[in-house]
């Protein structure tokens, strides 16, 4: 059993319920590998194969959250970090999250793929929305349904995606992607001053790095434009969008505290993933000695 202070923290109320990964031979998975397979020769048919193991999972998740005694959410996490900082999104502490089976979100993946590569995104969208809902702390969530939004020109609402995602985002290259997709959407909705400065905020060396700097060539030229904004000035700016540079204090004070209180009552695995990630974003020396000694 966590703790009373860890149960609120992390909105679990065992140690079991943070895991977030399944057993090695999971029969669920195993068709996903199989259909997988199928897919190679036979697409409609493996996709079918899909729908229906969305359809199955999604009714033995609708039957655990039945029978639990309090409020649930069923969610995907791809990684310990990701259900540690699932708790940021959610302001009702009495919430508990029960682990949606992987099988289930690399089903509903394989759906919303084969509708993108038919270049179908009308169908797409509510079958990446679905994703999304499922898996709201995965970046990788947030990418598809972005991917699929811009392809559909619905720059609004992939302001609102990309803004959502980077509340939770700490890893280098997910921030670079998403401050990216945030500029050219801004961009296509006329706030220039904004789009300017997520293309500077985008990490340099990461993978959206050299596309970031053309368009934000593109950008200044028709701003008239010489020189980009500095740093600090790109950061004010967003600033007063409402925005904050991710990692926001929410994410780094959840891990800092998790971190802390796992330690504290004997947690060292869970608590090293927290140390490596904030060691991993702000490079701190301490942060690195402790999470080797935690190893």
């Amino acid at each position: 059993m966590l703790p009373p202070a860890l149960r609120d923290l992390l909105l679990a109320d065992t140690a079991d319920e943070l895991e977030v990964m399944e057993e090695d031979d999971d029969p669920y998975v195993a068709r996903v590998v199989e259909l997988r397979e199928q897919a190679k020769v036979d697409r409609t048919g493996a996709f079918e194969g899909f729908s229906r193991l969305v359809e199955e999972l999604e009714a033995k998740c609708a039957v655990a959250e039945l029978l639990a005694t309090g409020p649930v959410q069923t969610q995907f996490c791809d990684n310990q970090l990701v259900r540690m900082v699932l708790p940021v999104l959610e302001e009702d502490r009495s919430v508990r999250i029960l682990r949606a089976p992987d099988a289930l979100y690399f089903a509903q993946h394989e759906i919303c793929s084969f509708y993108a590569e038919q270049e179908d995104f009308e169908r797409a969208l509510p079958e990446v929305r679905h994703l999304y809902d499922l898996a709201r702390s995965s970046m990788q969530s947030h990418f598809a349904l972005i991917n699929v939004l811009a392809r559909l020109e619905r720059f609004d609402e992939i302001i609102e995606v990309a803004r959502h995602g980077l509340r939770i985002a700490s890893d280098r290259s997910a921030i670079g992607y998403l401050f990216y997709r945030l500029a050219f959407a801004y961009w296509n909705c006329d706030q220039l001053d904004l789009a300017l400065a997520c293309y500077r905020l985008v990490p340099r060396g990461e993978e959206s790095g050299s596309s970031a700097l053309e368009e934000m060539q593109g950008l200044m030229n028709e701003m008239g434009v010489s020189e980009p904004p500095t740093f600090e000035e790109a950061v004010e700016t967003i600033r007063k969008a409402g925005l904050e540079l991710p990692p926001v204090s929410a994410v780094t004070n959840q891990l800092a505290d998790a971190a802390v209180q796992l330690v504290d009552n004997g947690f060292f695995f869970l608590a090293r993933g927290c140390i490596f990630q904030m060691w991993r974003t702000m490079g701190n020396d301490e942060l690195g000695s402790l999470n080797r000694s935690l190893g």
